[in-house]
């Protein structure tokens, strides 16, 4: 179902945000501040832009902040929203300021240009803000592409390490993001890691963290069995505690349904990994596997208290004074089989390893806005 704006008032993310959830649903997570922080984030944003975001919350500590994530999809209509203006409404006309505003704006011109390999190659862009004391603003995010194309090839792939068949994303996607040419070792080492994917896996999202300042590059990568994941890093010569690693994938693996594989890079593999843990809906599943955390003191107990309560949904029928006109207007145009709802889930808990700091897991609640049919019943939502 189409995404439309509508009415001489755009609705903002900071509109979805009122809708899905409560202020105390964060409660124990995230303080009133930081909320009115990411509120004042998201209003910046049209609601348009996304039908999909969430918060970053650590577990190990009482501090209750949270950085904020958006994802812009392909599929969604996200990507002619950001490459130009819809509906009279330019969204970069205030960003104009801020660099990695416009190299945002570029990237987004060259991804929808059909004649672009980043057209067919991408398919959504996250775009991630550090929540902090000294947020501008116009704040800047970090930028995760999402991509389809990032895997092995062919059996010869690792030793041909054709940098040729990668040139969309180290020679034009990257470039334009960063400002700056990608340089030959980043390029090889790039190259290197792709080509040595066991042949199920891919390479899911590429991260830069532009408003940190850190010129790596992060690498997601899903499809690498729980078991193979200390010898892939090791024939990348990581330089971590392979043994340690192994015992924390040992215990990870009796306790969880996937592990996807994060790790930073330069001309080489950075010492800092981490490991996203997906557990599946079960509720049961996912407050053992939280209290498992606390007993490796990894999480707080309030905190995994209110991570086990994030989960829920929110529909048009329950609060239609607050709910964004849009997505009302767009239920109505669609006739009275559907009903707009915002569904919350905990999307994955990362962990992040590294030989010479403490472990830190970090809680993803996901928000999905989604068209439920109206005689759905409740317990029937898949994720």
């Amino acid at each position: 179902m189409p995404y439309t704006i509508h009415g001489d008032r755009i609705d903002t993310v900071a509109d979805y945000l009122a809708a899905a959830f409560d202020p105390h649903a964060v409660d124990g997570l995230i303080s009133m501040d930081a909320l009115a922080d990411i509120r004042h984030v998201a209003s910046l944003l049209p609601g348009a832009i996304t039908d999909f975001f969430g918060f970053e919350c650590p577990l190990g500590s009482d501090r209750q902040e949270a950085d904020f994530l958006v994802c812009c999809r392909v599929r969604h209509g996200s990507r002619e929203i950001l490459s130009g203006p819809v509906a009279g409404w330019d969204p970069f006309s205030r960003f104009q300021q801020e660099p990695i505003w416009r190299s945002i704006r570029k990237f987004a011109n060259e991804w929808a240009e059909p004649s672009s390999p980043l057209y067919s190659a991408i398919h959504n862009l996250w775009i991630e803000f550090d929540i902090d004391d000294t947020l501008p603003s116009v704040p800047a995010p970090n930028v995760f592409i999402g991509v389809d194309h990032l895997r092995t090839f062919s059996p010869s792939a690792a030793q041909q390490r054709s940098s040729a068949q990668y040139a969309w994303l180290t020679d034009l996607a990257l470039p334009i993001l960063r400002g700056e040419a990608t340089t030959p070792a980043v390029r090889r080492q790039l190259t290197r890691i792709v080509a040595l994917l066991p042949p199920a896996a891919q390479v899911f999202q590429v991260g830069l963290m532009l408003a940190r300042k850190f010129q790596g590059v992060r690498l997601c990568m899903r499809g690498i069995a729980i078991g193979q994941i200390a010898g892939y890093l090791s024939a990348l010569e990581w330089d971590g505690d392979s043994i340690e690693l192994e015992c924390l994938l040992a215990w990870l693996e009796e306790r969880v349904d996937r592990i996807d594989l994060d790790l930073d890079m330069t001309d080489h593999v950075l010492p800092k990994i981490g490991l996203e843990c997906y557990l599946g809906a079960s509720e049961s599943r996912v407050c053992a596997f939280l209290d498992h955390l606390i007993s490796c003191q990894l999480c707080t107990a309030p905190k995994a208290a209110a991570v086990a309560m994030w989960t829920g949904i929110a529909d048009e029928d329950q609060t239609p004074e607050i709910w964004p006109g849009n997505l009302a207007e767009a239920a109505r145009s669609s006739g009275a089989g559907f009903r707009s709802a915002f569904v919350r889930r905990l999307h994955h808990v990362k962990v992040d390893f590294h030989a010479v700091a403490p472990l830190q897991a970090k809680a993803y609640l996901g928000v999905h806005h989604k068209w439920l049919a109206r005689e759905m019943n409740r317990e029937d939502i898949g994720s």
